[in-house]
Protein backbone atom coordinates (compact mmCIF):
# COMPACT_ATOMS: atom_id res chain seq x y z
CA UNK A 1 0.00 0.00 0.00
CA UNK A 2 1.54 3.38 -0.72
CA UNK A 3 1.27 6.57 1.17
CA UNK A 4 -1.72 8.33 -0.83
CA UNK A 5 -3.37 4.97 -0.20
CA UNK A 6 -2.90 4.58 3.29
CA UNK A 7 -3.68 8.14 4.18
CA UNK A 8 -7.05 7.43 2.68
CA UNK A 9 -7.36 4.36 4.40
CA UNK A 10 -6.82 5.74 7.74
CA UNK A 11 -8.66 8.89 6.65
CA UNK A 12 -11.68 6.71 6.22
CA UNK A 13 -11.70 4.57 9.44
CA UNK A 14 -11.01 8.04 11.70
CA UNK A 15 -14.12 9.52 9.99
CA UNK A 16 -16.49 7.30 10.45
CA UNK A 17 -15.08 6.16 13.79
CA UNK A 18 -16.17 9.65 14.45
CA UNK A 19 -19.67 9.09 13.06
CA UNK A 20 -20.01 6.35 15.35
CA UNK A 21 -19.10 8.14 18.43
CA UNK A 22 -22.22 10.11 17.15
CA UNK A 23 -24.55 7.66 17.09
CA UNK A 24 -22.81 6.30 20.48
CA UNK A 25 -21.43 2.91 19.14
CA UNK A 26 -18.29 3.56 21.64
CA UNK A 27 -17.22 0.02 21.08
CA UNK A 28 -17.60 -0.08 17.20
CA UNK A 29 -16.04 3.61 17.38
CA UNK A 30 -13.17 2.44 19.11
CA UNK A 31 -12.59 -0.16 16.50
CA UNK A 32 -12.30 2.03 13.58
CA UNK A 33 -9.85 4.30 15.79
CA UNK A 34 -7.76 0.89 16.09
CA UNK A 35 -7.75 0.74 12.72
CA UNK A 36 -6.47 4.37 11.78
CA UNK A 37 -4.04 4.22 14.35
CA UNK A 38 -2.27 1.06 12.92
CA UNK A 39 -2.12 2.69 9.28
CA UNK A 40 -0.83 6.42 11.38
CA UNK A 41 0.00 5.40 14.99
CA UNK A 42 1.00 9.31 15.94
CA UNK A 43 -2.70 10.25 14.92
CA UNK A 44 -3.41 12.14 18.27
CA UNK A 45 -7.11 12.68 17.44
CA UNK A 46 -7.48 8.70 17.14
CA UNK A 47 -5.78 8.55 20.06
CA UNK A 48 -8.22 10.75 22.26
CA UNK A 49 -10.76 10.01 20.65
CA UNK A 50 -10.51 6.24 21.61
CA UNK A 51 -9.36 7.24 24.94
CA UNK A 52 -12.68 9.12 24.97
CA UNK A 53 -14.77 5.47 23.92
CA UNK A 54 -12.81 3.56 26.37
CA UNK A 55 -13.91 5.93 29.25
CA UNK A 56 -17.61 5.53 28.30
CA UNK A 57 -17.44 1.76 27.71
CA UNK A 58 -15.81 1.64 31.14
CA UNK A 59 -12.29 0.63 30.18
CA UNK A 60 -10.83 2.93 32.46
CA UNK A 61 -7.25 1.26 32.29
CA UNK A 62 -7.71 1.39 28.11
CA UNK A 63 -8.39 4.80 28.14
CA UNK A 64 -5.68 6.14 30.56
CA UNK A 65 -3.34 4.38 28.62
CA UNK A 66 -4.57 6.23 25.39
CA UNK A 67 -4.37 9.35 27.14
CA UNK A 68 -0.94 8.81 28.86
CA UNK A 69 0.44 8.16 24.98
CA UNK A 70 -1.64 11.41 23.62
CA UNK A 71 -0.18 13.19 25.88
CA UNK A 72 3.32 12.14 25.42
CA UNK A 73 3.16 13.08 21.10
CA UNK A 74 1.04 16.18 21.71
CA UNK A 75 2.50 19.87 21.13
CA UNK A 76 -0.51 20.94 20.03
CA UNK A 77 -2.35 22.72 23.17
CA UNK A 78 -5.85 22.26 22.41
CA UNK A 79 -4.67 18.37 22.30
CA UNK A 80 -3.00 18.73 25.27
CA UNK A 81 -6.04 19.96 27.00
CA UNK A 82 -8.46 17.92 25.66
CA UNK A 83 -6.51 15.16 26.38
CA UNK A 84 -5.57 16.39 30.13
CA UNK A 85 -8.93 16.90 31.18
CA UNK A 86 -10.21 13.48 29.69
CA UNK A 87 -7.30 11.88 31.82
CA UNK A 88 -8.86 14.09 34.24
CA UNK A 89 -11.79 12.09 34.35
CA UNK A 90 -10.65 8.79 34.41
CA UNK A 91 -8.45 9.28 37.67
CA UNK A 92 -11.91 10.06 38.82
CA UNK A 93 -13.43 7.16 37.65
CA UNK A 94 -10.24 5.40 39.42
CA UNK A 95 -10.69 7.01 42.62
CA UNK A 96 -7.39 9.14 42.09
CA UNK A 97 -8.69 12.39 42.83
CA UNK A 98 -5.11 14.16 43.83
CA UNK A 99 -3.98 13.34 40.04
CA UNK A 100 -7.45 14.35 38.65
CA UNK A 101 -7.04 17.77 40.52
CA UNK A 102 -3.32 17.85 38.92
CA UNK A 103 -4.59 17.18 35.93
CA UNK A 104 -7.33 19.84 35.45
CA UNK A 105 -4.94 22.38 36.95
CA UNK A 106 -2.56 21.74 34.19
CA UNK A 107 -5.65 22.37 31.70
CA UNK A 108 -6.63 25.42 33.29
CA UNK A 109 -3.25 26.52 33.11
CA UNK A 110 -2.87 25.84 29.11
CA UNK A 111 -6.54 27.27 29.01
CA UNK A 112 -5.93 30.53 30.36
CA UNK A 113 -2.65 30.86 28.08
CA UNK A 114 -4.61 30.67 25.33
CA UNK A 115 -6.23 34.23 26.24
CA UNK A 116 -9.45 32.91 26.19
CA UNK A 117 -10.99 36.46 26.47
CA UNK A 118 -14.28 36.06 23.97
CA UNK A 119 -17.33 36.62 24.73
CA UNK A 120 -18.29 32.94 24.81
CA UNK A 121 -16.27 31.98 27.95
CA UNK A 122 -18.09 35.70 29.54
CA UNK A 123 -21.19 34.40 28.55
CA UNK A 124 -20.48 30.78 30.53
CA UNK A 125 -19.23 32.15 33.31
CA UNK A 126 -22.42 34.29 34.06
CA UNK A 127 -24.50 30.86 33.92
CA UNK A 128 -22.62 29.21 35.76
CA UNK A 129 -22.88 31.50 38.26
CA UNK A 130 -26.50 32.34 38.00
CA UNK A 131 -26.95 28.05 38.04
CA UNK A 132 -24.88 28.65 41.44
CA UNK A 133 -27.41 31.29 42.83
CA UNK A 134 -30.15 28.94 41.71
CA UNK A 135 -29.31 25.82 43.41
CA UNK A 136 -28.78 28.19 46.47
CA UNK A 137 -32.05 29.67 46.24
CA UNK A 138 -33.82 26.33 45.86
CA UNK A 139 -31.76 24.98 48.66
CA UNK A 140 -32.88 27.80 51.11
CA UNK A 141 -37.06 26.82 50.12
CA UNK A 142 -36.44 22.92 50.22
CA UNK A 143 -35.06 23.43 54.23
CA UNK A 144 -38.35 25.43 54.47
CA UNK A 145 -40.80 23.51 52.45
CA UNK A 146 -39.22 19.43 52.51
CA UNK A 147 -42.11 17.71 51.03
CA UNK A 148 -42.29 19.45 47.89
CA UNK A 149 -41.11 17.47 45.23
CA UNK A 150 -40.66 20.28 42.41
CA UNK A 151 -38.21 22.18 44.54
CA UNK A 152 -35.73 18.73 44.63
CA UNK A 153 -36.91 18.42 40.63
CA UNK A 154 -35.90 21.98 39.95
CA UNK A 155 -32.53 21.68 41.79
CA UNK A 156 -31.91 18.02 40.23
CA UNK A 157 -31.64 19.61 37.00
CA UNK A 158 -29.30 22.38 37.37
CA UNK A 159 -27.20 19.63 39.06
CA UNK A 160 -27.97 17.28 35.80
CA UNK A 161 -26.94 20.95 33.63
CA UNK A 162 -23.70 21.14 35.53
CA UNK A 163 -22.83 18.03 35.21
CA UNK A 164 -23.04 17.04 39.29
CA UNK A 165 -24.83 13.99 38.38
CA UNK A 166 -24.18 11.80 41.47
CA UNK A 167 -26.32 15.30 43.64
CA UNK A 168 -28.80 15.26 40.95
CA UNK A 169 -29.58 11.31 41.29
CA UNK A 170 -30.20 12.29 45.06
CA UNK A 171 -32.38 15.00 44.31
CA UNK A 172 -34.48 13.63 41.50
CA UNK A 173 -34.58 10.58 44.14
CA UNK A 174 -35.95 12.54 46.66
CA UNK A 175 -38.36 13.98 44.65
CA UNK A 176 -39.96 10.66 42.86
CA UNK A 177 -39.76 9.50 46.93
CA UNK A 178 -41.80 12.20 47.90
CA UNK A 179 -44.68 11.62 44.88
CA UNK A 180 -44.68 8.59 46.36
CA UNK A 181 -45.67 8.77 49.48
CA UNK A 182 -48.64 11.05 48.33
CA UNK A 183 -52.21 9.54 49.40
CA UNK A 184 -54.00 9.81 45.82
CA UNK A 185 -51.80 10.29 42.82
CA UNK A 186 -53.42 12.42 39.53
CA UNK A 187 -52.83 12.47 36.51
CA UNK A 188 -49.92 15.73 36.56
CA UNK A 189 -48.13 13.89 39.22
CA UNK A 190 -48.00 10.75 37.16
CA UNK A 191 -46.42 13.04 34.29
CA UNK A 192 -44.28 14.98 36.21
CA UNK A 193 -42.65 11.31 37.64
CA UNK A 194 -42.10 10.27 34.22
CA UNK A 195 -39.97 13.18 33.30
CA UNK A 196 -38.04 12.65 36.86
CA UNK A 197 -37.87 9.11 36.01
CA UNK A 198 -35.98 10.17 32.88
CA UNK A 199 -34.07 12.73 33.96
CA UNK A 200 -32.68 10.21 36.48
CA UNK A 201 -31.86 7.72 33.70
CA UNK A 202 -29.89 10.09 32.40
CA UNK A 203 -27.88 10.97 34.97
CA UNK A 204 -27.23 7.18 35.90
CA UNK A 205 -26.53 7.03 32.27
CA UNK A 206 -23.37 9.73 32.52
CA UNK A 207 -22.12 7.87 35.83
CA UNK A 208 -21.85 4.42 34.13
CA UNK A 209 -24.76 3.18 36.40
CA UNK A 210 -27.04 1.45 32.97
CA UNK A 211 -28.75 -1.37 34.77
CA UNK A 212 -30.17 1.28 37.05
CA UNK A 213 -31.03 3.60 33.97
CA UNK A 214 -32.36 0.99 32.10
CA UNK A 215 -34.29 -0.02 35.07
CA UNK A 216 -36.11 3.77 35.21
CA UNK A 217 -36.52 4.02 31.42
CA UNK A 218 -38.29 0.87 31.95
CA UNK A 219 -40.46 1.72 34.30
CA UNK A 220 -41.96 4.88 31.95
CA UNK A 221 -42.47 2.44 28.64
CA UNK A 222 -44.54 -0.08 31.22
CA UNK A 223 -46.65 2.77 31.47
CA UNK A 224 -45.96 4.78 28.15
CA UNK A 225 -44.78 2.14 25.97
CA UNK A 226 -44.40 5.05 22.98
CA UNK A 227 -42.29 7.86 25.40
CA UNK A 228 -39.91 9.16 22.55
CA UNK A 229 -37.29 10.47 25.17
CA UNK A 230 -37.41 7.33 27.28
CA UNK A 231 -37.16 4.97 23.87
CA UNK A 232 -34.11 7.09 22.57
CA UNK A 233 -32.69 7.15 26.06
CA UNK A 234 -33.30 3.35 26.29
CA UNK A 235 -32.21 1.96 22.66
CA UNK A 236 -29.31 4.06 22.88
CA UNK A 237 -27.92 1.96 26.22
CA UNK A 238 -29.27 -1.10 25.02
CA UNK A 239 -27.13 -0.93 21.27
CA UNK A 240 -23.99 0.23 23.60
CA UNK A 241 -24.35 -2.77 25.76
CA UNK A 242 -24.69 -5.18 22.65
CA UNK A 243 -28.10 -6.04 23.42
CA UNK A 244 -29.01 -5.09 19.73
CA UNK A 245 -32.44 -7.71 20.31
CA UNK A 246 -34.25 -5.42 22.27
CA UNK A 247 -32.55 -2.21 20.56
CA UNK A 248 -33.90 -3.37 17.59
CA UNK A 249 -37.45 -3.25 19.38
CA UNK A 250 -37.13 0.19 21.02
CA UNK A 251 -35.62 1.49 17.20
CA UNK A 252 -38.96 0.02 15.32
CA UNK A 253 -41.25 1.82 17.80
CA UNK A 254 -39.43 4.76 17.33
CA UNK A 255 -39.59 4.24 13.64
CA UNK A 256 -43.01 4.56 13.82
CA UNK A 257 -43.34 7.55 15.97
CA UNK A 258 -40.61 9.51 13.57
CA UNK A 259 -40.31 7.54 9.89
CA UNK A 260 -38.34 10.13 8.84
CA UNK A 261 -35.49 9.87 10.68
CA UNK A 262 -32.81 8.67 8.66
CA UNK A 263 -30.49 7.72 11.69
CA UNK A 264 -33.10 5.44 13.54
CA UNK A 265 -33.07 3.42 9.60
CA UNK A 266 -29.05 3.40 9.99
CA UNK A 267 -29.74 1.57 13.87
CA UNK A 268 -31.86 -0.90 13.02
CA UNK A 269 -29.92 -1.62 9.90
CA UNK A 270 -26.95 -2.07 12.41
CA UNK A 271 -29.20 -4.45 14.87
CA UNK A 272 -30.60 -6.22 11.87
CA UNK A 273 -26.63 -6.77 10.75
CA UNK A 274 -25.67 -7.72 14.47
CA UNK A 275 -28.32 -10.54 14.79
CA UNK A 276 -27.34 -11.67 11.32
CA UNK A 277 -30.94 -11.30 9.95
CA UNK A 278 -28.78 -10.26 6.71
CA UNK A 279 -32.01 -10.25 4.05
CA UNK A 280 -33.47 -7.21 6.04
CA UNK A 281 -29.75 -5.67 6.81
CA UNK A 282 -29.34 -5.19 3.41
CA UNK A 283 -32.96 -3.71 2.55
CA UNK A 284 -33.11 -1.32 5.64
CA UNK A 285 -29.09 0.07 4.18
CA UNK A 286 -30.83 0.24 0.63
CA UNK A 287 -33.71 2.12 1.76
CA UNK A 288 -31.09 4.33 3.46
CA UNK A 289 -29.15 4.92 0.69
CA UNK A 290 -31.63 5.88 -1.54
CA UNK A 291 -32.93 8.69 1.04
CA UNK A 292 -29.26 9.89 2.00
CA UNK A 293 -26.88 8.95 -1.10
CA UNK A 294 -23.75 10.58 0.73
CA UNK A 295 -23.87 8.12 3.72
CA UNK A 296 -20.45 6.47 3.47
CA UNK A 297 -20.57 4.40 6.91
CA UNK A 298 -24.37 2.57 5.34
CA UNK A 299 -22.34 2.17 1.80
CA UNK A 300 -19.60 0.29 4.12
CA UNK A 301 -21.94 -1.62 6.20
CA UNK A 302 -23.70 -2.98 3.27
CA UNK A 303 -20.34 -3.89 2.15
CA UNK A 304 -19.77 -6.23 4.40
CA UNK A 305 -22.91 -7.47 4.92
CA UNK A 306 -22.81 -8.00 1.17
CA UNK A 307 -19.77 -10.15 1.68
CA UNK A 308 -21.61 -11.99 4.22
CA UNK A 309 -23.52 -13.54 1.54
CA UNK A 310 -20.91 -13.42 -1.68
CA UNK A 311 -22.21 -11.19 -3.62
CA UNK A 312 -18.67 -9.88 -4.09
CA UNK A 313 -19.17 -7.61 -7.07
CA UNK A 314 -21.90 -5.59 -5.63
CA UNK A 315 -19.87 -5.45 -1.99
CA UNK A 316 -16.99 -4.22 -4.16
CA UNK A 317 -18.88 -1.41 -5.82
CA UNK A 318 -20.37 -0.41 -1.98
CA UNK A 319 -16.57 -0.20 -0.91
CA UNK A 320 -15.97 1.78 -3.99
CA UNK A 321 -17.96 4.13 -2.92
CA UNK A 322 -17.97 4.10 0.54
CA UNK A 323 -14.38 5.43 0.38
CA UNK A 324 -15.20 7.78 -1.69
CA UNK A 325 -18.36 9.54 0.30
CA UNK A 326 -15.75 9.55 3.01
CA UNK A 327 -12.90 10.77 1.40
CA UNK A 328 -15.19 13.73 0.35
CA UNK A 329 -16.42 14.40 4.28
CA UNK A 330 -13.09 14.48 5.40
CA UNK A 331 -13.09 18.34 6.04
CA UNK A 332 -16.90 18.14 7.24
CA UNK A 333 -16.18 15.78 10.28
CA UNK A 334 -12.69 17.10 11.59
Amino acid sequence: TNSSDMETIVSFYYNRGVLYTKLAEYSRAAEDYTLALEGKPKHVRALINRAKCMLKIGRFQDALMDYNASLKIASDRSFRISALMGRAQVYQQLKDITSALKDTDEAMILMGSQGFEGLKYHTDDANFDESHRNIKHLSAAISKDQNNFSLFYERGMIKQELKQHSDAIGDFSSALKLISQRTEENHDDKQIKHKILIARAKSLKDTNDLYNALSDLSLVLRELPHEEEALVERSTILLSQGLHRLALKDYQTLRLLRPKDLELLFNVARCQEELVDIEKAIESYTVLLSLAPANSEAYFNRDFVLKKIEKLNEARNDMKVAQKKSWERIGEVQ
